[in-house]
């Protein structure tokens, strides 16, 4: 899969997430966490019932979930700003040949039409307004016709976070149009996007 990354700006959100990566592994407590475990079997759900062949992660942090995605995939690229998250989630992956992650900034620009998913879990928000719209637009141009895109938040605001839950699935909509679908977890939401 080949992949431009445009962008290059080590944004102050990224310097934020790798002081707490440094700090530790697993800063949210992804692996332990049952809320965790069940957001990413959601996930897994929104994707649906076949093994799809090219996906991109945005915003893959130290790699849980990109673990959790890596089957469902016959190539799955994940990306993540933070330096320190990267070299986690390499070895979180390490014995799955189909993964690769690489560090880049967003907005990145994939093929058009090559991929049949693009998932992003719990980073949006964090993007200033700017790089959230372009990042949208470039994930709609990288989906084939039926692909999905799969968008993960929680409900509440967080104070390092540019917007809210509200604004975001606006922009959202406007790029792909209504959601297809809509999974409730506990404080937070999966919203599945299809390219038509």
């Amino acid at each position: 899969m080949r992949l431009h990354l445009s962008g290059t700006d080590r944004a102050a959100h990224v310097l934020h997430f790798d002081a707490l990566y440094a700090q530790a592994s697993d800063p949210w407590h992804a692996r332990i966490l049952w809320s965790e475990e069940f957001k990413r079997r959601t996930i897994n759900h929104a994707l649906g019932a076949h093994r799809l062949a090219t996906g991109l992660e945005l915003g893959c942090g130290n790699g849980i979930s990109t673990r959790a995605l890596a089957p469902r995939f016959a190539h799955l690229l994940a990306i993540d700003g933070s330096q320190e998250a990267v070299v986690l989630a390499r070895r979180e992956v390490a014995s799955f040949p189909n993964v690769s992650v690489m560090q880049a900034s967003l907005p990145v620009t994939a093929k058009p039409g090559s991929l049949d998913a693009v998932i992003a879990s719990e980073v949006l928000y964090y993007l200033p307004l700017r790089s959230l719209i372009k990042t949208l637009e470039l994930a709609y141009a990288a989906l084939k016709v039926g692909g999905r895109f799969v968008s993960t938040n929680h409900l509440k605001r967080f104070g390092d976070a540019e917007c809210g839950i509200a604004r975001l699935t606006a922009f959202t909509r406007a790029t792909f149009g209504r959601e297809s679908r809509s999974l409730l977890g506990s404080g937070w939401r999966c919203e599945v996007f299809l390219k038509y």
